[in-house]
């Protein structure tokens, strides 16, 4: 995986930062224990049963649990109470392609997890003293696969007994819940998500975020994980501290490899698999799954659909070169600047 060029490509794109503008669900995953009083009796769920420490007093409240069950949550508020909300999870197979980059950087995120005792206590060749802390910034066209590697990420880190915190909300909720969870569960890791990072600095204040990348709140043992699809929409100040993220990674268009294999989880019959893979350079997994839904559901022209989808959604072909996309072999045709221009809006 070559991140020096991610990074030189990258920084190229970012170069043109201008004044941005305007511009997500996940599977509900083992907490029993935290509904199941709920199950019970509806009339009880929220109901006082037991008594927690206040100051010198008892305070009457609902049941408790030691720990946040692995699984995915968006920090927020229910009845002016922080809380963890439980998200869903999208059932769609997911594919991981051995030796592409997402297969790279997932080990790459395994080996960090594994490092935790000597960021803080040192190797034979360094130091330690270091939070347990990395950031990845991945960048590329939309529909290139970057929701599909995040969630490989979430069902990584959640089969480890992990949990994952949606950043589509208020950077406070996300600080908070940070800070919350390490004081009650020092060890758990954490994966904090930022999907269309672009989008979400249009919405919240940039200086909360940088705060938050920066450890200005000594969170120990996270990951932080953002993507965007516009590179020149984020101010430099983002990215320009190895602290934030550590790495910028490129996803760029299935090769022709990688779309031989997902017809290949697709379809029971191989017949038109040779034809298609041939017929859709450039194109996404969501072009794919379009292409097989209409040919294959709805009983439309193979051919007409391909020249379809490729006329109304101008797919991008990738420009990586030799390098790996979607962790997949890229191909080797350009990106044409009439379609750069409508990659960066």
């Amino acid at each position: 995986m070559d991140n020096h060029e991610d990074a030189l490509e990258f920084i190229e794109e970012s170069s043109k930062y201008s004044e941005r503008c305007s511009n997500e669900g996940y599977q509900k995953k083992n907490y029993e224990e935290c509904v199941k009083a709920r199950e019970e009796s509806s009339n009880i769920a929220n109901s006082p049963c037991q008594y927690s420490l206040n100051g010198t007093g008892f305070s009457p409240t609902t049941a408790t649990i030691s720990k946040l069950p692995p699984g995915v949550y968006t920090p927020g508020s229910i009845n002016n109470a922080f809380t963890y909300i439980p998200e869903d999870m999208v059932t769609d197979k997911l594919i991981k392609f051995p030796d592409s980059r997402s297969d790279l950087l997932l080990k790459e995120i395994e080996n960090f997890w594994n490092l935790k005792d000597e960021f803080k206590k040192g190797n034979s060749q360094a130091n330690g003293g270091f939070l347990h802390k990395r950031g990845y910034l991945l960048y590329g066209p939309p529909g290139s696969g970057k929701t599909c590697l995040i969630k490989l990420v979430i069902k990584d880190i959640v089969s480890k007994g992990g949990i994952v915190l949606l950043g589509n909300c208020s950077p406070y909720y996300v600080i908070t819940g940070l800070k919350l969870l390490r004081l009650i569960e020092p060890e758990k890791p954490v994966v904090v998500l930022f999907e269309d990072f672009d989008a979400l600095l249009e919405r919240h204040d940039e200086s909360e975020y940088l705060s938050l990348l920066d450890g200005e709140n000594s969170v120990d043992n996270v990951l932080f994980l953002a993507t965007t699809n516009y590179p020149s929409k984020l101010d430099p100040r983002l990215y320009n501290r190895p602290g934030r993220f550590s790495d910028v990674i490129k996803i760029g268009m299935p090769s022709s490899e990688a779309r031989r294999l997902y017809l290949e989880t697709q379809l029971k019959d191989s017949r038109d698999i040779d034809r298609i893979v041939e017929n859709t350079d450039g194109f996404s997994l969501d072009h794919l799954k379009a292409l097989v839904l209409g040919v294959y559901f709805e009983k439309k022209d193979l051919n007409k659909e391909i020249e379809r989808l490729r006329i109304l959604f101008k797919p991008i072909k990738d420009d990586s070169g030799s390098r790996n996309s979607i962790g997949l072999a890229s191909s080797s045709h350009s990106v044409s600047d009439e379609q750069k221009k409508g990659w960066h809006g």
